[in-house]
This record gives C-alpha cells, sequence and structure tokens, in this order.
C-alpha cells in the first residue's frame, strides 16, 4: 500500500472515529482535505485564524478634517477626539498641514468587540470593556507624531457594568502576526478615568487602543476549560470568548495542552456565555453555550454548527447582552 494510500485510509478512519464521539447530532464535525491538530504558540501568517479574523472585523471609517495644529471632532455618537499638545509629522519629521484622512473604528457591542479580536492575544488582561482605533493619515500615509503629542478621547463604551483600576493597552495594527496588548503606563500624557458612564483618555499612542480591567487574585474563584467538539479546533482556527454582564473575556490558549482556557472570573458575576468561532477552509463554524458560574474547576463541553460568514457577522453585530 502506497502511502498516499495509507494517508486516506487514515484520513477516513480519523472523522469515523471523531463522528463516533459526537453526543448530539447538532454537533458539527468539519470535513476537511487537512487534518491539523497542533496546536501552536503564537498564530502564524497565512493561519485560518487570522483569515477569520479579516472575514470579520470592522471597516475602518475615514474623515477627512483639515488640520493646521489642532483637532477637534465628533467621530461617532460616544467617540469624539481633541489633540491638546504636540503637531502630526511627515517624512522626515516635518509638521503637516492641510487636510488629513483620520481612520477610526470602535466597538458598539460585545460582538463587535470580538469582530476585531479574534486573531489578538490579550495576555494578561483579566476582561475588556471597549476598543476602538483611531489612527491619522495624509496622502496614503501614515503620520507620526511629535514626543509631546496627546490626543484627548471622549468614549462612551457599549458595557454598563463598571468598576474601577482600569487600565489601557496599545496594539499596533498588524494582522500579519498575533499581535501582543502592550499596557500604557501613566504619565503625563497617558491617563485614563471613569465618570459618568463614560471613559476620559489621554494618551500619545495612535493605532488600536484596548480598555481592560484587573481583577485581584481573592476575587477569581473559576477556572474554565472548554472542550471543543473535535481535535481540528486548534488556536490555528479558532478564537474563544467567554461574555458577562459587563465585559469580554479573550480566552488563553494553551498550545501545550491543547486547550483554550480561563480562570479569572469575578466573584461577584452570576452569568456567562461560552462562545467559540472558527474556520477551516472556506467553511465558519459557531459554537455557544450559556451556563451559571459557580467556583471550582470546569470541563466544559461546548459544540457547534455550521455557519456562513454573513450570519456569523450579523451574529456578532447583534450581540451585546446576555
Amino acid at each position: 500500500m502506497t502511502m498516499k494510500k495509507i494517508n486516506i485510509v487514515f484520513a477516513a478512519c480519523l472523522l469515523i472515529l471523531l463522528a463516533s464521539c459526537k453526543k448530539d447530532s447538532s454537533i458539527e464535525i468539519p470535513i476537511s482535505t487537512v487534518f491539523d491538530t497542533i496546536w501552536t504558540n503564537n498564530v502564524q501568517p497565512g493561519s485560518a485564524l487570522l483569515s477569520l479574523n479579516n472575514d470579520i472585523s470592522l471597516q475602518k471609517q475615514n474623515q477627512t478634517y483639515p488640520y493646521y495644529g489642532s483637532i477637534n471632532t465628533s467621530l461617532a455618537p460616544g467617540l469624539s477626539l481633541e489633540t491638546t499638545n504636540g503637531q502630526l509629522l511627515g517624512p522626515n519629521n516635518t509638521p503637516v498641514t492641510g487636510n488629513i484622512n483620520i481612520k477610526w473604528t470602535v466597538a458598539e457591542s460585545k460582538g463587535e468587540v470580538i469582530r476585531n479580536l479574534a486573531a489578538y492575544n490579550s495576555g494578561d488582561i483579566d476582561n475588556i470593556v471597549g476598543l476602538l482605533y483611531i489612527q491619522f493619515e495624509q496622502n496614503g500615509q501614515i503620520l507620526s507624531t511629535s514626543s509631546n503629542f496627546k490626543m484627548q478621547i471622549d468614549y462612551y463604551p457599549p458595557t454598563s457594568y463598571f468598576q474601577s483600576n482600569y487600565l489601557l493597552f496599545h496594539s499596533q495594527d498588524n494582522f500579519s502576526n498575533q499581535a501582543v496588548w502592550q499596557q500604557i503606563v501613566p504619565s503625563g500624557l497617558n491617563s485614563i478615568s471613569y465618570d459618568n458612564n463614560h471613559f476620559d483618555i489621554n494618551t500619545n499612542n495612535t493605532g488600536w487602543l484596548l480598555i481592560g480591567h484587573s481583577e485581584s487574585s481573592s476575587s477569581r474563584i473559576l477556572t474554565l476549560r472548554p472542550s471543543l467538539p473535535s481535535p481540528l479546533y486548534t488556536n490555528k482556527n479558532t478564537a474563544a470568548f467567554l461574555l458577562t454582564q459587563g465585559a469580554v473575556y479573550s480566552m488563553r490558549a494553551d498550545f501545550l495542552n491543547r486547550k483554550f482556557y480561563l480562570d479569572q472570573l469575578n466573584s461577584g458575576l452570576r452569568n456567562a456565555t461560552l462562545l467559540i468561532i472558527s474556520k477551516m477552509e472556506d467553511s465558519y463554524y459557531l459554537g455557544k453555550r450559556s451556563f451559571s458560574i459557580a467556583p471550582g474547576t470546569r470541563e466544559m463541553e461546548i459544540d457547534s454548527i455550521t455557519t456562513t460568514k454573513v450570519s456569523l457577522n450579523q451574529m456578532l453585530h447583534e450581540l451585546n447582552s446576555l
């Protein structure tokens, strides 16, 4: 028997084995010509997860603005921008004037947070309560900023469950690899505060800005380990999230044990929804399960169904409350 025939027989046996493990006819096992069950320590360019991210991420908006040293504008309901110091710089670090393009997007629901985070590693961010993107361009070129540049952002996030100790994170717009969020250290140019249902953000960073919250270790009561529908779901083609009343948790990937995990749920929370989204070849998959939070470790099974890109985007667009 040739090696090619052996591979075909092995693939067929794998499909039969996976199908026999199904506990419910609603579980969808992807039929793929590539049987890759390997997890990786970071997402590589060309992976299915990056393709999924590009398929569902929000389109950035554009606003033309006559720039002559300062900016004061409303980008969208709940999002306004004002530069309070410094300058935008073009080639050779020369100050620019004239029309510039403000490229921006803002997540207006939990689903829209997820649409922009599929290929992002949230690192040590315990939960996510806001996400936006602001960049400045002129003639198609991204503008840099002077060392004393500062912009003030007035932002009303999509969530309504607020605590204290909010942190600001930054990441460049780089979908060629898995982005890593860096916490912005508070300084004279960078600060964040919350009052009257909105965030007041001062920063000299452009690109992606994420508002997260760090919980104390004493409040963490649940360790969650979802059991994926089949071994074909890996961190190269799948993203896992947990939604609570006031935040989105991006689950971490344990590539050694081939699992997603989360162990930082606040004891004050009662209900949550586990969500997985996946892309394998040209097919899309969605898994969703709601549950009540209780102390301890949970190996939670989650099923998936086949969906389309249009349906997946629509579901995420409408996803806000539990």
